[in-house]
């Protein structure tokens, strides 16, 4: 099977990407190309090694531009909340 969709790129270290996804072979290795993209326009283009990559989800386009629209804020205690107009400093401890 080839790789050449749309989708999630999760990659170790919790690093994400949402863009194009498709295979490439540098130098007799293969990697995933990623063409990422921000509010539908490719912003850059970043190739992993396939031992570094923890998940894909393939999606399609208008879902890839969707989730590329609002920002997603990492916090440890709502790891994949969205942001929101004021942020939110967590719990007071």
């Amino acid at each position: 099977m080839v790789l050449d969709t749309y989708g999630h790129l999760e990659v170790l270290g919790h690093v994400e990407f949402f863009g194009h996804l498709s295979e490439e072979e540098i130098a007799g290795v293969k990697f995933i190309r990623v063409d990422v993209l921000k509010d539908g326009e490719r912003v850059e283009t970043k190739y992993f090694g396939t031992a570094s990559i923890y998940a894909i989800t393939p999606m399609d386009e208008q879902a890839v531009i969707e989730a590329t629209r609002t920002p997603v804020r990492r916090l440890p205690w709502a790891p994949y909340e969205r942001a929101d107009d004021e942020f939110d400093d967590g719990p007071n401890l």
